[in-house]
């Protein structure tokens, strides 16, 4: 039993499955067709066939967070490295993701706030730009953060060139993209959270 019609047909007639069909319908379907942009769905997908979960707004939660990590990696805001990071969490170790995603934007923050810093001095230091900018890039690179990476290179690019209307406008995109990669990583943690509450209630 293969075909995508088969499968939904399987969920759909299973009595220990009690998540709405639509839900089963959207999460056997994106892991069937995506299977290598979303690891995750895979360990969301075990807890729901082990455990048939019963509490039907905790998967809708679940599957409106997918839906974002789906959009997030259709619009090339992250990559396969962020996929890959999702893999990196052990029964040892639940809250891996969760740290590695808190300490990257942590981080990122607090370099964003020393770039601001010096952006609009006089005498702007552009070495000192270029290199705090490669930091944010280094992270962003290891996140899988694929717009903050390109906001950086600009960044660093505009410091190379000593052009500061350019710095400035790399700063702000720097600035929104991180705005807007925080917002997606926040729903990540939000799945991941959930994720272990589940797997915590379930082995009790």
């Amino acid at each position: 039993m293969s075909s995508v019609e088969d499968l939904l047909n399987l969920y759909s007639t299973s009595e220990w499955l009690v998540a709405l069909p639509s839900y089963q319908d959207q999460w056997v379907l994106m892991s069937l067709n995506y299977p290598e942009k979303f690891p995750i769905i895979r360990k969301c997908t075990q807890l729901y066939m082990d455990f048939g979960v019963a509490e039907e707004v905790e998967w809708k939660h679940l599957t409106d967070n997918l839906h974002h990590c789906f959009i997030a990696s259709e619009q090339g805001i992250v990559n396969a490295q962020f996929c890959h990071i999702q893999t990196l969490k052990t029964e040892e170790e639940p809250d891996h993701v969760v740290r590695l995603i808190n300490t990257y934007s942590i981080d990122v923050e607090s370099i964003l706030f020393e770039l601001g810093s010096y952006i609009d001095l006089p005498d702007v230091d552009f070495s000192k730009l270029a290199a705090l900018a490669q930091q944010v890039e280094e992270r962003s690179s290891l996140m899988g953060a694929e717009h903050m990476r390109l906001a950086c290179a600009d960044l660093i690019q505009a410091c190379r060139q000593m052009d500061k209307r350019n710095l400035s406008l790399s700063f702000n995109w720097i600035k929104n993209e991180f705005a807007h990669i925080r917002t997606k990583l926040e729903v990540i943690v939000q799945m991941e959270r959930k994720i272990m509450r589940l797997e915590s209630k379930h082995k009790k």
